[in-house]
């Protein structure tokens, strides 16, 4: 670059990136390296850049390049953990970090992107001395504090944990992800009434996993919306839709005409809820409305404790014909004690690697006398059923939606599942289900009960120790054998068939 230094380029460029106008430093840095390509902070700065941008392969890429040039940088290391922790490559990234940390071992920020990495792994020990150390080295860091705070729900201790997330508000009284980590310690307490109001804070949260409605009618703060019509919006997780369409019934008692708007794959489901109007389909036109409320601010608009929560069930409904036919099907089979089994949620969910269990761990199950497993388990984690030791009889390919799901639990003498859609479709059409959980559960299971007061019919059977799969499995599976014997099937002379097949 004849007319300028390199140095007064590099000043242009962070101008650029300062006004959001990337390709143009982008272009400055390609610039700098045609002519100087062993140019290490051009190199780094192209991986800032990509990384921004989510194009995070590019960003290891150039961020390598910086390195074999300077290794000695330590926020090249530090920011190359960045990129391999957004490709989800942790090992990768926490050596990254390390290395960062063994060139400047004083980096409150490292050691806080460290301990997210160890956090996510499950490595929590190792990440509480990260979040310790990044706390003492600075601490009026808001961030720190809320992520040491999420390693303690992790632990399980959420009254550490709600201590954590309220001193990272008193640094930061508007830091968004503060008060909705607060809000999930405090739900799952069973504190409804303060934990509600704190998970207000959702909407504020960066990447948060849905985005507020975009229509301009006023949101419904609980006033009286008789005559007008109420439009209630999903959010989140399929399960979450089910669970808190049972408010629909609340909404219609107040005088309101409600339409709810829904995934595809809901939709001929949830028509059944009473007090639904219409159901409409995520993207598609809407009737005319008044008012919206999202489903999940629904018990704090009705100001629900744990004591009112609204648990009338069944308030889903399989369909008639489809029931029947199902119940067809299964009556065709020797009689048995018909179990429908989900072992995986969907793995783009971040709490996923804790909550679904391989197939082969339940083999304890199908060995229990006159039970016949089915399967209700959709999605990649189906595919564990080639070549299982497991007998089920795998169902996947003749199911269409939530609505035919519906039918065959309907004649179904229970369903196991893990934390995913299916408990809560059982649980909302009154069928006995057992939810495997976690030791660290998600808020709306509560604490160190059996059962829950959103589904009178579920049991949770819950991890003892963080991982251990092994002890839950041998208890349900002594359980199941017992709900077996009492159902009344001559079990002894009709096993239950070892074959799998459809």
């Amino acid at each position: 670059m004849p007319q300028v230094s390199v140095q007064d380029a590099l000043r242009l460029a962070q101008q650029h990136r300062d006004a959001g106008r990337f390709r143009d430093a982008e272009s400055i840095y390609r610039e700098i390296l045609a002519q100087r390509p062993d140019h290490a902070e051009s190199h780094h700065q192209l991986g800032l850049l990509a990384y921004h941008e989510g194009r995070h392969e590019a960003a290891v890429e150039s961020l390598g390049q910086a390195i074999a040039l300077r290794p000695e940088r330590w926020n090249f290391h530090t920011n190359l953990g960045a990129a391999f922790a957004a490709l989800d490559r942790p090992d990768e990234a926490i050596a990254a970090y390390l290395r960062a940390l063994e060139l400047e071992p004083d980096r409150a920020e490292t050691y806080n992107n460290v301990g997210i990495v160890y956090r996510d792994q499950d490595r929590l020990d190792l990440a509480m001395a990260a979040l310790d150390r990044a706390i003492a080295l600075e601490p009026g860091r808001a961030e720190f504090h809320t992520n040491r705070g999420a390693v303690l729900e992790k632990l399980g201790l959420f009254e550490a944990a709600v201590w954590a997330h309220r001193r990272a508000i008193e640094i930061n009284p508007s830091f968004a992800e503060a008060h909705f980590n607060l809000a999930t310690s405090l739900l799952v307490k069973g504190e409804l009434a303060e934990g509600g109001d704190e998970y207000e804070w959702r909407w504020q949260c960066q990447g948060f996993q849905t985005r507020p409605s975009p229509y301009l009618q006023p949101r419904w703060d609980g006033g009286d919306p008789a005559g007008q019509t109420i439009l209630l919006c999903s959010e989140q997780g399929l399960g979450d839709t089910i669970q808190f369409a049972r408010y629909a019934s609340l909404v219609s008692a107040r005088g309101a005409r409600v339409v709810l708007g829904c995934p595809a794959a809901l939709q001929s489901l949830l028509r059944t809820v009473p007090g639904i109007a219409e159901v409409v389909t995520d993207g598609t036109k809407l009737p005319p409305f008044e008012l919206q409320a999202p489903l999940l601010s629904l018990p704090r608009i009705f100001a629900t404790t744990i004591e009112t929560i609204p648990a009338k069930v069944p308030y889903v409904a399989a369909d008639p014909e489809q029931a029947a036919a199902w119940g067809a099907k299964l009556a065709a089979r020797a009689p048995a004690f018909h179990v429908g089994l989900v072992w995986a949620g969907h793995p783009q969910n971040r709490n996923d690697r804790r909550r679904s269990i391989p197939l082969s761990a339940f083999s304890a199950l199908a060995a229990v006398p006159g039970v016949v497993l089915h399967s209700l388990q959709g999605g990649q984690a189906a595919r564990q059923i080639e070549g299982s030791p497991v007998a089920l009889v795998d169902q996947e390919s003749e199911r269409l939606d939530f609505l035919g799901v519906a039918g065959l639990v309907a004649n179904l003498d229970l369903v196991i599942t893990v934390d995913t859609a299916a408990a809560h479709l059982a649980g909302a059409l009154s069928k006995p289900v057992w939810t495997l959980l976690p030791y660290a559960p998600d808020w709306r299971w509560l604490l160190g009960r059996e059962d829950t007061p959103w589904y009178p019919t579920m049991r949770l059977f819950r991890q003892a120790i963080a991982g251990d799969w092994a002890s839950v499995l041998t208890r349900v599976a002594d359980e199941l054998a017992r709900a077996a014997l009492a159902s009344g099937h001559d079990i002894a002379r009709h096993p239950a068939s070892s074959r799998s097949g459809r």
